[in-house]
């Protein structure tokens, strides 16, 4: 129960699991429980590395991160990474967003500047948790639909940022009826009707993996 508390309060920080709340509390109850758990990183120890596969979402609790990018502009599937050197970064600050909705590989390295902790989101888990709801499902699949679209639109990225993929940004992409249905949830009526269940999910487009960083985790098998 603490420990579900804990993360809740932390992912209510952020609007898109607003949405997922007010849609359904068993399932951000679940998502909580499954996919979410806590980890304490001790100065200079290492969050993740450059080049590396990415599996979870990170959200800083307490404490310092340094994130260091590419000393050079580099090629990550025709697209062109950031030229930041390094960045601290602070509470409450998301790393590795894109995780959650594509494969994604790290384009730089996190470390901890000082004692640390941080709210960890698995990618796998997460797709397992919201597969039992679904209108969540439904929901989660045309954001995941939306946020791809800015992913394999960006030249320059990174594990912190892409571009146009801020809440509004995504939710504004989205199919209309789905848009709808966010706008009467923000305003606290839920219209799950409105969310209907697709008689088969599938992957975003026509692409190959050599065409984007990332294929789709929800709606299918990841």
């Amino acid at each position: 129960q603490v420990h579900e508390e804990a993360c809740r309060t932390h992912l209510l920080g952020h609007p898109l699991f607003r949405v997922v709340w007010r849609m359904g509390d068993k399932i951000m109850r679940k998502i909580c429980v499954k996919s979410a758990s806590f980890q304490v990183l001790l100065p200079h120890d290492e969050l993740f590395r450059e080049n590396y596969p990415c599996e979870a979402a990170w959200n800083i609790s307490t404490g310092v991160l340094i994130y260091n990018d590419h000393d050079a502009p580099a090629l990550m599937s025709t697209r062109i990474t950031s030229i930041r050197k390094s960045q601290p970064l602070g509470e409450k600050v998301w790393l590795c967003w894109s995780a959650l909705w594509c494969h994604w590989i790290h384009c730089g390295t996190c470390n901890a500047l000082e004692s640390t902790e941080v709210l960890r989101i698995d990618a796998d888990s997460f797709a397992q948790a919201v597969r039992s709801h679904g209108p969540v499902r439904t929901f989660l699949h045309e954001y995941a639909a939306s946020y791809l679209s800015q992913v394999l639109a960006a030249r320059i990225f990174d594990d912190l940022e892409v571009p146009h993929t801020e809440h509004r940004e995504v939710v504004w992409h989205m199919d209309p009826q789905h848009k709808k249905s966010h706008l009467e949830t923000r305003s606290g009526s839920v219209a799950c009707s409105t969310l209907a269940l697709r008689a088969a999910f599938q992957s975003v487009g026509d692409f190959t993996e050599g065409d984007y960083p990332g294929k789709q985790h929800l709606g299918g098998d990841p």
